[in-house]
């Protein structure tokens, strides 16, 4: 049993467990208010019921939230897309299916498989009523980068597009509003650095990298920096970030691509000293 294996069979007992304790206890309720019945006792067992409800959504969430930090924190991205492919095998409820396919291709992503992962993003229907706009918006964000990586820049144009006509038909929270004007941001940076704006790129990377606190969106934000210091020329910036991104990236790709441009710059600095 390899390790995201391991990792989804304990995430996959865990969550049964809290099941069944819930319906169980739902259940005992049901029982001593039709054993007892009264208006009061009715009263207290629903009061009761809606207690447990929220402990058992929040210790839920608490058990999936203990996945993010495969990628977050220890940037391992092949066993988050491994852990996340698994749960949506696993999955037989169409609720929550967008979440887990949003996750399954962010891993994907940063493992560098840019097409599998549209593929999948393009299973979403963003026009369901059910879905979020936060859903929606990460979606176009993840279809941003797998454009931009794959070379499609009119899609990217077009993606550009769908954010600014979501932001501009209103009707958003304040922090939805907030994740669109980032999300529109991301786009307009990858179609920057292609278009090889290359003031305008950095200078919203570094904006951005001043505010993550996770790491595997520094490791990201540092290797774009780093693709900017080379194309400017700047060899010994480019280098520090590089050595970070491969030190800290695990099993993200920007860590894969890192070593093979440090290896280049290492062999450039060795032909450079035997011409000299």
């Amino acid at each position: 049993m390899n390790k995201a294996q391991q990792i989804f069979r304990s995430y996959r007992v865990k969550s049964l467990m809290m099941d069944v304790a819930f319906a169980l206890l739902t259940l005992g309720l049901i029982g001593v208010s039709i054993w007892q019945w009264n208006v009061m006792l009715l009263m207290w067992a629903f009061l009761g019921w809606c207690v447990l409800y929220l402990i058992w959504r929040f210790l839920k969430g608490r058990n999936r939230n203990a996945l993010f930090s495969i990628l977050y924190d220890q940037c391992d991205a092949r066993t988050y897309r491994d852990v996340y492919a698994l749960i949506l095998k696993s999955r037989k409820l169409k609720f929550g299916l967008a979440d887990i396919k949003i996750e399954l291709a962010l891993g994907m992503i940063f493992r560098g498989e840019y097409q599998q992962a549209l593929d999948l993003l393009n299973t979403i229907n963003l026009r369901s009523k059910g879905l979020g706009k936060n859903a929606v918006l990460r979606c176009y964000n993840l279809m941003s980068k797998c454009y931009a990586r794959l070379e499609n820049w009119d899609m990217v144009e077009r993606t550009r597009e769908d954010i600014d006509i979501l932001i501009k038909t209103g009707k958003l929270r304040s922090s939805t509003e907030k994740a669109a004007r980032t999300a529109l941001a991301l786009v307009e940076a990858e179609l920057s650095l292609h278009q090889r704006q290359l003031i305008k790129a950095r200078e919203y990377h570094q904006n951005r990298l001043s505010k993550v606190k996770v790491l595997y969106q520094k490791v990201s934000i540092q290797y774009q920096l780093a693709c900017i210091d080379l194309m400017e020329g700047d060899r010994r910036k480019a280098k520090e970030r590089l050595e970070f991104v491969a030190r800290n990236g695990g099993t993200m790709i920007e860590a894969e691509l890192a070593r093979e441009q440090l290896k280049n710059l290492e062999d450039v600095d060795l032909s450079g000293e035997e011409a000299e």
